[in-house]
């Protein structure tokens, strides 16, 4: 018996969930790390105005979208995976739109 494919389904917006919160979860992380390891002090007035700022702020916040992308292929549990991935799409374009459009 053939099973359908679909291009989205409740695993994939599970995995979209995932990643976007733990996008969200990163962004004053790294803020905090840039500002702590870095000595930028300026680095929460920048976030709020500077969209370039943004950009690099929210592409270092990605990256814990990896961890989960490789936990969920460890478990063959790709749908999740796609899901992590599709997050990490979007956030490859709210980065370009802030870097080069704003």
């Amino acid at each position: 018996m053939k099973t359908k494919k679909t291009f989205w389904s409740r695993q994939h917006a599970i995995g979209f969930s995932i990643g976007i919160l733990t996008t969200l979860l990163a962004v004053p992380l790294v803020a905090f790390i840039l500002h702590e390891f870095r000595g930028d002090i300026l680095i929460w007035r920048e976030l709020r105005f500077f969209p370039s700022t943004q950009a690099r702020v929210l592409s270092l916040a990605t990256i814990p979208n990896l961890l989960w992308f490789h936990i969920f292929l460890k478990k063959e549990q790709y749908w999740f995976g796609s899901g992590i991935i599709y997050a990490s799409v979007l956030n490859l374009v709210t980065v370009i739109v802030l870097k080069y459009f704003m």
